[in-house]
């Protein structure tokens, strides 16, 4: 099951990402990739265009599963794989909250 929330006012963000286990960001390019840290920060495991700067931070496999926006298999398959696989999501947050701190 999922939460489509549409657009979240910037004042409830945190409240949220603190209730996600996985944060999804198809954006097809980022300056910076703000959801990406945001989503790391609250403890959340993330699936992250790979495309922009976001590139800076993003780690595939480390700190982030990171996609083609536009490919939704490999979409889908990233998100099952967390959705699978505890050991991966722990990893991922655990090295997500290192990538902030820094």
């Amino acid at each position: 099951p999922h939460t489509d929330l549409g657009e979240v006012p910037n004042e409830r963000l945190r409240a949220i990402y603190n209730t996600a286990r996985i944060v999804l960001d198809l954006s097809d390019y980022q300056a910076l990739g703000r959801i990406g840290l945001e989503g790391m920060a609250c403890g959340a495991a993330t699936v992250l265009t790979k495309f922009g700067g976001i590139t800076e931070y993003i780690r595939d496999g480390e700190n982030t599963l990171a996609v083609d926006p536009f490919d939704e298999p490999a979409i889908v398959a990233a998100i099952l794989r967390l959705i699978d696989d505890p050991w991966l999501r722990a990893k991922l947050v655990e090295a997500g909250f290192r990538t902030v701190e820094r």
